[in-house]
């Protein structure tokens, strides 16, 4: 990958996994107290912005990490990477990488009719929402609601509060922030088409038929100040660190 102003890091694989953390919305407007009753009118403006802190397992030495798992030296090589809060990383939240529905309905898997497999052996796998939809209509950024299609027809409950969503315009991922969370429960009707609202106000418009990817939706960070990610090494070699994170929005 060639480093670019717009280059937007991934975390490995290997190193996706949090003993504990946070993945939320920060919702904070300018408001003013009363000195009477201690009362808050909000008056200014209104800002959604995503917040994470991520707290990953302790990590052994290079020498002692099992296969497939960090060491404290990939942590300590990926954080110098970002360049203290100039750098984006692009994650998911470990907790919501799939629908309520997905968690409901696992799916069942099934061969061809002639009763083959692929040809790796895997089947087909029915029941779970497709990864990804795309949208009915066209959307301008700051509506907090949008059409979807290509869902199950006639489906109740098919996205549920707290869910995520991510847009791609033109199935692309964009190098700052365009997650959304749902706030109420959508149903779709017989062509597999749902309106679904959500928080966080789109930051981009949007065209017919771009994509909103339902599994595994991802948020574009940066950390939120230059001391985050500092590994500290203690006794055995084993190296602990915890991640607080602001998301990248667009310039302007």
């Amino acid at each position: 990958m060639t480093e670019t102003v717009e280059t937007v890091w991934e975390l490995p694989r290997h190193m996706r996994a949090a003993v504990q953390g946070t993945f939320s919305l920060s919702q904070t407007a300018i408001d003013n107290t009363s000195p009477w009753t201690g009362e808050r009118s909000p008056y200014g403006p209104f800002v959604q912005i995503w917040m994470a802190e991520i707290k990953p397992p302790a990590a052994l030495s290079a020498g002692k990490a099992q296969e497939g798992q960090p060491s404290w030296r990939d942590w300590q090589g990926f954080i110098t990477r970002l360049r203290g809060t100039t750098g984006k990383v692009r994650l998911v939240d470990y907790y919501r990488m799939r629908p309520v529905y997905d968690e409901k309905n696992a799916g069942a898997l099934s061969n061809w009719s002639d009763g083959s497999a692929w040809s790796d052996g895997s089947q087909w796998s029915t029941g779970a929402l497709p990864p990804f939809v795309t949208l009915d209509e066209p959307a301008v950024a700051g509506q907090d609601s949008i059409v979807l299609r290509g869902l199950p027809a006639n489906a109740e409950a098919v996205l549920n509060p707290s869910d995520l969503i991510e847009l791609r315009p033109n199935g692309i991922p964009t190098p700052w922030g365009n997650l959304y969370e749902i706030t109420a429960v959508s149903r779709t009707n017989a062509a597999g088409k749902c309106r679904v609202y959500f928080e966080g106000a789109l930051h981009d418009d949007f065209a017919m038929g771009d994509m909103v990817v339902l599994r595994v939706p991802t948020c574009v960070f940066r950390l939120a100040d230059k001391d985050q990610g500092v590994v500290t090494r203690s006794l055995g070699n084993v190296g602990n660190l915890g991640l607080k994170l602001i998301e990248a929005v667009r310039d302007v």
